[in-house]
């Protein structure tokens, strides 16, 4: 994403998470898929816009303020003794 180039990625770990519905998830290690997945990427400039578009928006949610005020929200809770937060950025 921070290189503004369309992710294609396997849904597995924290991969869906860091995405955030940006990019491409695929679920099956399929080559054929990945490849008509790449396919679609080059010849729709609509699709690979708005890929793009998404994960433009997505990558801002990394932006080491946005990164700093969660965690301050997080630690906060926790020294107030309160629960920790649900959900984060």
């Amino acid at each position: 994403m921070l290189f503004d180039v369309p992710v294609i990625a396997y849904a597995a770990a924290a991969v869906p998470e860091t995405l955030g519905g940006a990019g491409v998830l695929v679920h099956e290690k399929n080559p054929e898929m990945v490849a008509a997945h790449i396919r679609r990427l080059v010849d729709d400039e609509t699709v690979r816009r708005d890929i793009l578009t998404g994960q433009r928006r997505r990558l801002k949610d990394f932006d080491p303020s946005v990164i700093a005020s969660t965690l301050r929200l997080h630690l906060d809770g926790l020294l107030e003794g309160g629960a920790p937060v649900a959900g984060g950025a």
